[in-house]
């Protein structure tokens, strides 16, 4: 995935040795960010978890919530729509426990993935 992807895995590592958890997800996000854009979309998929795994442990649910909904849209780009449709549940559910805006953002990919796994009746929120 090119030089950014390279770049961000430095990144990564130094905030991992400085114990910057969450500048590690940072890092892990433009990582698999860069994986997406030269699609390499197993090694996106696999930084952006990580991402999640970190989020979680830090109990940052506003930043969880942002990753779910990465990884369902890119879910939904692998041909995964099941994938895509639970983490656009649960990026959806933080978002509302959240009252963020977000929450129209991950019901529309959810409806999205919704239609493509073939659940058209569950696709009408």
């Amino acid at each position: 995935a090119g030089d950014a992807a390279r770049t961000a895995g430095l990144a990564q590592g130094l905030c991992a040795r400085l114990g910057d958890e969450h500048g590690e997800a940072e890092a892990l996000h433009a990582a698999a960010e860069a994986h997406a854009a030269h699609g390499a979309l197993q090694d996106c998929l696999r930084a952006t978890e990580e991402a999640l795994d970190l989020y979680i442990g830090l109990k940052d649910k506003r930043m969880e919530a942002r990753e779910l909904l990465f990884m369902a849209a890119w879910n939904l780009e692998s041909r995964r729509p099941e994938a895509a449709v639970a983490d656009a549940e649960d990026a959806m559910e933080i978002f509302r426990d959240l009252q963020s805006p977000h929450e129209a953002e991950a019901c529309d990919i959810l409806a999205r993935a919704l239609l493509v796994a073939g659940a058209r009746d569950r696709a009408r929120l």
